[in-house]
């Protein structure tokens, strides 16, 4: 039997969902079993093409193969014979820069919101440039005259929007149905507003203009095409940073709206 065998996608869930996962479901379709390895609340992510999911609680380089439910991420594709079997480990490089295969997330249940919310909230990493204050979420909000809105991502790396339905930490795939029934998304770059337009809600995000070796572009290009494999609409507003004038969103987002 031939396994492939993934684990825990070791970069930020917007690489993961956008780059790592839909490479794996690429693969999985060469070989008869596939096990993976992800974060434990991130099944409903890869159960589409998964024959067996492990759990890690965390994730990390390492230059050996685990067969069980701890980190797998070789340095290198690695293929290994056990007994009449075959198992391949791949490499980060072959699942970010090789095929992939995509899957529009979650389900339109007409119970979604006009507007969805991800004030974005880390603690690390340039947090206190990416963050945009809440307090500014708040004055958007009243100037876009108050719609009915849900504040979405996790509670350790989200801030809940006083004026809106606190929906953070939902289940993985409910949290796709609500993304996926919404009229528009809202926030600063992040992984929760990547995974907003894999499940076809149109989304409105700021950042800057820095340009990434990695993609070869800009957060505009990721956005608007990279990873955008459904060409859903997307307002990227790139021209004053990470902390754009209130003003400048509230227009963008009206243009959407």
């Amino acid at each position: 039997m031939s396994i492939l065998l993934a684990g825990a996608g070791v970069m930020e869930f917007g690489w993961a969902i956008c780059t790592w996962i839909p490479a794996v479901r690429y693969m999985s379709r060469k070989y008869e079993k596939t096990i993976v390895v992800c974060p434990p609340g991130h099944d409903y992510l890869y159960q589409d093409f998964a024959d067996e999911i492990l759990h890690t609680a965390k994730s990390g380089r390492c230059d050996r193969w685990l067969c069980e439910a701890r980190v797998v991420k070789p340095s290198r594709p690695v293929i290994v014979n056990i007994g009449p079997d075959k198992l391949m480990v791949p490499s980060e490089k072959v699942c970010t820069k090789g095929h992939r295969e995509y899957r529009m997330y979650g389900k339109d249940k007409g119970t979604g919101y006009p507007l969805v919310v991800h004030a974005r909230a880390e603690q690390d990493y340039r947090s206190d440039d990416r963050n945009w204050p809440v307090k500014r979420y708040e004055k958007l909000l009243r100037k876009l005259g108050n719609p009915e809105a849900v504040s979405i991502g996790t509670k350790s790396q989200s801030a809940h929007v006083p004026g809106t339905t606190d929906m953070r930490n939902l289940p993985m795939e409910e949290l796709c149905d609500l993304l996926a029934s919404s009229k528009l998304t809202i926030g600063t770059s992040s992984g929760p507003i990547h995974l907003a337009a894999m499940c076809g809600c149109p989304v409105a995000v700021w950042t800057d203009r820095s340009y990434h070796k990695s993609i070869k572009g800009t957060n505009a290009y990721r956005y608007r095409k990279l990873w955008n494999p459904y060409r859903v609409k997307a307002t990227v507003i790139d021209t004053h940073g990470w902390r754009p004038p209130i003003g400048v969103v509230e227009k963008a987002i009206w243009e959407m709206l």
